[in-house]
């Protein structure tokens, strides 16, 4: 017997966080996000200024590897004001300090990059989330949209392997893989 209804509390307050989710999941920024991508990969056509249909041909590092040397690495980051996947190279690099102590530090190296403030669309950052008496943090909504995004971009792209949703307070992000070239041997 559960003390004062505890657990049709728990209940009750997992069934409005679960609507919240369901509520964040649909909005319609997202989805319009979501369309971007695809446009972004070539995988739909878009409008151009004279009505035309056109497929998007300049971002093939979304879904390609680029060449020998490409570790096939796409990040997807959502962020209060920020959506972006970006195709970047990390290395360790060496110093010495004044100290006369060798650090090191890890150091990105950006190729590619597409990302979107959503305050350019005339939206607030993203917070928060209240509906009715139900409250989710930030970090959760972030780590929502994540993960509606990467479901949506395995639906579109079979053939890249997605990595889990990692979120924090400030961001969710998660990766994929680009499917490797093919190379010829030399002997």
């Amino acid at each position: 017997m559960a003390l004062f209804g505890g657990k049709e509390k728990k209940q009750a307050a997992k069934e409005a966080r679960d609507q919240v989710m369901r509520t964040l999941a649909q909005h319609e920024y997202l989805a319009a996000l979501i369309e971007q991508i695809l446009i972004e990969a070539g995988k739909i056509p878009y409008e151009d200024a004279k009505g035309e249909k056109k497929i998007q041909e300049d971002n093939k590092w979304l879904t390609e590897c680029q060449s020998y040397y490409d570790s096939r690495q796409r990040t997807v980051t959502v962020g209060a004001d920020l959506f972006e996947i970006k195709w970047a190279d990390t290395h360790q690099e060496q110093y010495q300090g004044t100290d006369g102590k060798v650090y090191s530090e890890t150091v990105e190296d950006v190729h590619e990059r597409i990302g979107y403030a959503y305050t350019k669309n005339g939206y607030k950052p993203l917070s928060a989330a209240r509906i009715g008496d139900t409250v989710v943090d930030l970090a959760t909504v972030l780590s929502c949209w994540a993960s509606v995004i990467k479901e949506k971009m395995q639906g579109a792209f079979p053939e890249l392997e997605f990595k889990n949703v990692i979120s924090n307070q400030d961001k969710a992000s998660f990766t994929y893989v680009v499917p490797a070239l093919e190379w010829k041997e030399w002997f």
